[in-house]
């Protein structure tokens, strides 16, 4: 009879977790959350957190799979110490949501925040704020703190899902380092205002002084209400003016009133379009048919103007640029934090707010947020902190690699291998560390297979050691 070892060498796909593993040590991710929750269970709410946080960035599996997710994972190697996968089930993940709930989700997402603040020396001159709807499915009758599941103004134009909000202020290449969820009806305009009220004061934990910062925002910050207490807390803003200020189409029309005048001067009435006519010539023929094989012969000519509207491209253009126009709105003297404050900057700031959309893509992705079907919405919240937190770490990859770059001036193996300059977490998650092995035996690891060129590569860009494949 064939006798099996057992407890011979395995083989375990590890993918890009380490490297996750890797900067949640580098934000003290474990440490922070168990000094902050209070937890009777063996396995500490931060290992939990951590768990939650790799099975989220592992390729985006349901999180309340967690089981079934650590089941033939080398947890040792990921989370720092050796754990039965059932120490992740659905009763013990729940008691963890709970005691995290009690510990406040808020002070624990800002804390490791915090921690990459000074790790990563991130530059926090500027801090971008937006929110955004998360729908979920089911019934959710309750109004439940700590906020309120309920139909509101839909972001997904999805009105028929009931929803709540998540709210975030991103600094340095987008980096979350405040978050917080609301009810599901909160106004844009609303929350905007208690911001303004508490800012500094968070701020303030980060280290960073009240007026020592830039408050970015979107458009729905302008309210005259939230204007007079922007002032009142001494809070700089960079925003858009809403086309419903007057002094918006006033702003438009007086910035291009050199362009159209000298328009008006070369076109005359100031037409946008002009007519281009032809003479065509038309032949006129008799009656009947022509006899086979012989050519038609006219009888006569008729003339007719054959006319073409074309679009006057000289004239059109200051149109299209004022159609293009939004106005910004800031109170950032001009000499601001050592530097010289010109209107370029101030639109450079300004557009880096798309960022804080790209950080909203990654919270909606559906195959986590349509997994919520937790009814108590404090344990909602709770996973509503985790990816938050997972957040941060995946824009501080993904900045460390593009700093590493600029700073060397130099090129990457981007997609399809093509050189490129702006790597993504998603580039090197997907494509760069897929079936990386390590072979275990007894208690020494090691790669089944030496990295390629391209994963060296990458692992410098990142600042990250091969040894996190093989030493826990």
């Amino acid at each position: 009879m064939l006798n099996l070892d057992t407890d011979g060498p395995t083989i375990t796909d590890v993918g890009h977790l380490p490297i996750v593993k890797h900067y949640a040590k580098s934000i003290n991710l474990v440490g922070t959350i168990d000094a902050m929750v209070q937890n009777q269970m063996h396995t500490g709410a931060g290992l939990t957190v951590l768990a939650m946080v790799l099975d989220t960035l592992s390729g985006r599996n349901p999180l309340y799979r967690l089981q079934r997710f650590f089941a033939e994972k080398d947890t040792e190697l990921l989370l720092g110490q050796s754990v039965d996968s059932a120490t992740f089930a659905g009763h013990n993940v729940a008691r963890v949501l709970d005691s995290i709930y009690d510990a406040g989700t808020g002070r624990i997402f800002s804390q490791p925040a915090r921690n990459a603040v000074g790790a990563f020396a991130l530059d926090t001159a500027c801090a971008h704020y937006d929110t955004t709807s998360i729908g979920v499915f089911g019934d959710y009758d309750r109004i439940d703190p700590p906020f309120d599941i309920t139909y509101g103004r839909s972001k997904d134009k999805r009105p028929d899902l009931k929803q709540f909000m998540v709210e975030m202020f991103c600094v340095d290449r987008d980096v979350p380092i405040i978050g917080a969820t609301r009810d599901g009806n909160s106004s844009d305009k609303t929350l905007n205002n208690e911001l303004l009220g508490s800012i500094s004061k968070h701020m303030a934990r980060h280290g960073i002084d009240p007026g020592a910062f830039i408050h970015v925002a979107d458009s729905a910050l302008i309210t005259h209400d939230n204007l007079k207490r922007a002032e009142q807390n001494g809070i700089h803003f960079i925003s858009r003016l809403p086309a419903t200020f007057n002094e918006c189409a006033r702003a438009i029309e007086q910035a291009d009133a050199r362009q159209a005048a000298e328009q008006l001067a070369a076109h005359g009435q100031g037409s946008y379009h002009r007519i281009r006519t032809e003479v065509v010539q038309r032949p006129k023929f008799g009656r009947g048919r022509p006899a086979k094989n012989t050519q038609r012969t006219p009888v006569g000519y008729g003339y007719r103007i054959q006319a073409e509207i074309v679009p006057d491209a000289e004239a059109i253009a200051p149109l299209k640029l004022g159609a293009g126009c939004f106005v910004l709105l800031s109170n950032v003297p001009i000499s601001f934090q050592g530097r010289q404050w010109t209107a370029s900057d101030l639109l450079s700031r300004y557009k880096e707010q798309y960022g804080i959309e790209k950080n909203f893509g990654f919270l909606k992705d559906p195959v986590i947020v349509n997994s919520i079907f937790l009814k108590k919405n404090e344990r909602i919240e709770t996973p509503g902190m985790v990816l938050p937190i997972s957040l941060p770490i995946w824009r501080l990859m993904e900045r460390t690699m593009r700093r590493h770059i600029e700073r060397n001036n130099q090129t990457i193996a981007g997609w399809d291998n093509r050189q490129t300059t702006r790597p993504t977490s998603f580039m090197m998650t997907t494509t760069k560390f897929i079936n990386t092995l390590v072979l275990t035996v007894g208690d020494q690891r090691k790669l089944a297979r030496p990295l390629r060129a391209e994963q060296i590569e990458f692992l410098a860009a990142l600042k990250v050691s091969s040894e996190v494949f093989t030493f826990p």
